[in-house]
């Protein structure tokens, strides 16, 4: 019996990725910026928010599940204290 090799397709394995970082943080990202900055007129809010994209954006080049483990992670109770 030989072993066949099939290819996996990247986009099955990463999760979506918008402007470099998961699709969760930028929809909240860009959803509060909006908010501070539209709703109540604090314009320092955006390049803010600019810098914190730029930080999300290298975080998640090397390891785009980061994120979620870093949520779960934090959910855990202090067992090992």
């Amino acid at each position: 019996m030989s072993i066949q090799e099939y290819p996996v397709f990247r986009s099955l394995v990463f999760p979506t990725l918008i402007f470099g970082m998961p699709r969760k943080f930028f929809i909240t990202l860009a959803t509060a910026t909006m908010a501070v900055v539209f709703g109540l007129g604090q314009i320092w809010f955006a390049p803010l928010s600019v810098v914190l994209a730029v930080i999300f954006y290298f975080i998640s080049k090397d390891d785009p599940y980061f994120f979620d483990i870093y949520l779960e992670t934090i959910k855990l109770p202090e067992a090992f204290d």
